[in-house]
């Protein structure tokens, strides 16, 4: 671990389609994702047309190119929407350019998340034929081509597909021995249901046989409502059920982790982690404390029994990623230092892109090296098991 000293937690893969369609089979080719030119239909009413998105079978409006292509622009040269690959945009190239870039923004490696080929964008594919081709792909290029490039510095998340169980373990087992792949994004519960429930066991013991990290983009729970139509002890009492209280408030990670506690995932997997990018963490000793007091107050009303308190599941349980934050570091012991991880959104709008190092020196003023090591770096490469 000594040739790490700053790792980026949370960075994108921006890349134009062209790049890793082609590994689809030519009979899927002209269905897959592709960059068209923006039209007016594309586009809120009375805005000029101009730039490019993306488009792939069942969607009927083009994802633009924007404000995920904002590193290095400054602030009044932002839009969101407008751009075109053809004009060299940073964090769009090959990983060639991507090595210089990290290079220049101070970060000796980088985790690899699915951009706008992400779950919200091929999870929208109905035909599961051309859904599943594209997964494959996509995680080809990365795993064996553009992550392979360098693995000890690009870490790259292959996608796992949200087209059910049996798919989720497929892909996991196919891709475990990727060179170019240190873990697997997930856009939604294993089993395809809209909360978690013993159908996801597998997955998850299969992910710990194998020792795969596992992570998602701020979450992979569906939003916050309740579980309508469920029974037993989960919803028993009145009310709305104890997660969604236990969470209140908080940002959409609180709310998965704790339906992953009231549900039993964590009692019957112990081993189980989660990494949560791009979450922010100054409001966790807020959840930590009000998680706990709902539990306790509510907890015997709706029939729910936890073998640990909230806070103490959430502190052994989930890695939470951060850009700027300086409430988390200053509250780092409260939140645990184990359980925090830098990173630059690069080249997305919350990253300062190539002034990461200018960032880490002013919220980490005052900090010990040794504790200023495992936000920056530690945690995110034991977490990978790269360290």
């Amino acid at each position: 671990m000594s040739r790490y000293t700053v790792i980026s937690a949370d960075t994108h893969l921006e890349i134009s389609p062209e790049q890793w369609t082609g590994r689809l089979p030519a009979s899927l080719r002209d269905r897959g994702p592709r960059v068209v030119e923006l039209t007016a239909d594309d586009l809120p009413p009375g805005l000029p047309v101009m730039g490019e998105g993306w488009i792939v079978e069942g969607i009927d409006k083009a994802v633009p190119l924007g404000m995920n292509l904002a590193a290095g622009k400054a602030p009044g040269e932002r839009r969101t929407y407008g751009w075109y690959y053809r004009e060299n945009h940073v964090g769009a190239g090959d990983a060639a350019q991507r090595l210089r870039e990290m290079d220049r923004d101070g970060v000796d490696a980088e985790i690899e998340y699915a951009a706008i080929a992400g779950p919200g964008f091929l999870g929208r594919i109905e035909d599961r034929e051309l859904y599943m081709a594209c997964i494959e792909a996509y995680n080809d290029y990365l795993g064996k081509e553009f992550c392979a490039q360098d693995p000890d510095r690009l870490w790259g998340l292959a996608q796992v597909p949200l087209s059910g169980i049996e798919d989720a373990m497929a892909e996991l087992r196919r891709t475990q021995d990727h060179p170019g792949i240190k873990g697997w994004q997930l856009g939604a519960w294993p089993s395809g249901e809209g909360y978690p429930s013993e159908a996801d066991d597998p997955f998850w013991e299969l992910a710990l046989k194998l020792g795969a990290p596992l992570t998602g983009h701020v979450t992979f729970s569906g939003d916050a409502a309740a579980e309508p139509g469920r029974s037993g002890q989960i919803l028993a009492g009145t009310g709305a059920p104890l997660h969604s209280v236990m969470a209140s408030g908080c940002p959409r990670p609180a709310y998965t982790a704790c339906q992953m506690m009231v549900h039993g995932v964590f009692d019957r997997f112990p081993g189980l982690r989660f990494h949560f990018a791009e979450t922010g963490a100054g409001w966790v000793p807020y959840f930590l404390e009000q998680s706990d007091l709902v539990y306790e107050r509510f907890g015997p009303a709706k029939g729910v029994q936890l073998k640990m308190l909230p806070s103490e599941y959430f502190k052994r349980h989930v890695l939470l990623g951060f850009q700027t934050d300086h409430n988390a570091v200053a509250h780092r012991h409260t939140i645990g230092l184990e359980n925090l991880a830098w990173g630059n959104d690069f080249p997305h709008s919350a990253g300062d892109w190539p002034h990461s190092q200018r960032i880490i020196e002013d919220q980490f003023a005052g900090v010990p090296d040794d504790e200023r090591r495992m936000m920056l770096c530690d945690n995110v490469a034991r977490f990978y098991r790269m360290a």
